[in-house]
């Protein structure tokens, strides 16, 4: 499972998480993960960062040392910092930090990403050999070629499909953004976080195919990552049925292409080492 969070609302800070959100406004752990896991007979997980806070990513990076199954964290920092370089080696000391992430789609300038600042600190993410998870929204992704291209050694990874809009049955212009996108072969993109895209309460996996066909089209599935985003994912259902939507859809795949997406595609773009 490359995409799955853990957080604790009293020692951070989440601004997305509020009281109305009413399933997620709770302390989530690793217990709590654990028997979906065991379940659906998933061995490892990677553990994505929740909130732009230093403190938090040590503390998964914490979490990985005590649980067998954390095989990676995608973690915070401050990608326009003086000393993010010293930072990031302190981090990859701590734990098995294997990826940066920040909440672009909650940045109010779609070309964040392409701010100076942000570039020089992303070159650096990408000589330490760490992956780059995109949390972008449909929009963002006419943006990503010019990135590309500024910071050419990247390993980035395209969360969520970039939250196509499901709910609403429509594939363009996503689709022929992300074709787009999908010509740079340094990219891949994570199955996950698609039924919280869709409507909450009558979500069909017949919503779902559209998009994850597309994906396969444009990707392969040398470069898709399936993940649950749970607990994010329990807005809209359980670990079982996410893991059930891409179960059915792979079964058509070869045993080679199916295990690529149920994980040796993050072993790769990750470098996890188990």
């Amino acid at each position: 499972d490359a995409h799955q969070h853990f957080w604790k609302l009293q020692d951070f800070s989440y601004p997305w998480l509020t009281p109305d959100l009413a399933v997620l406004y709770r302390d989530y752990a690793p217990p709590d993960l654990a028997p979906g896991l065991t379940e659906q007979g998933v061995a490892g997980t990677v553990a994505v960062q929740a909130s732009h806070s230093g403190a938090e990513t040590e503390w998964l990076l914490g979490l990985a040392g005590r649980y067998d199954f954390i095989k990676g964290v995608v973690g915070w920092v401050n990608l326009a910092s003086y000393n993010l370089d010293e930072r990031l080696a302190r981090l990859q000391e701590v734990g098995p930090l294997c990826g940066v992430r920040h909440q672009v789609h909650d940045e109010a300038d779609e070309e964040w990403l392409l701010r100076p600042a942000v570039v020089r600190g992303l070159r650096l993410v990408a000589e330490r050999d760490l992956a780059y998870d995109l949390l972008v929204r449909p929009q963002h992704l006419p943006h990503l070629p010019a990135l590309f291209g500024e910071v050419p050694d990247g390993r980035w990874v395209i969360d969520h499909l970039a939250k196509p809009p499901i709910k609403r049955g429509e594939l363009e212009p996503w689709r022929r953004d992300l074709r787009r996108v999908a010509d740079y072969p340094q990219v891949y993109c994570k199955v996950s976080g698609l039924i919280t895209e869709a409507d909450h309460r009558a979500w069909q996996k017949a919503d779902l195919r559209p998009y994850l066909d597309t994906a396969l089209e444009l990707f392969g599935p040398a470069r898709l990552l399936f993940g649950s985003d749970w607990p994010v994912c329990l807005l809209a259902g359980s670990y079982a049925q996410v893991h059930e939507v891409v179960t059915e859809w792979v079964a058509a795949l070869s045993p080679a292409e199916q295990a690529a997406i149920w994980g040796e595609t993050a072993r790769e773009v990750y470098k996890l080492s188990f």
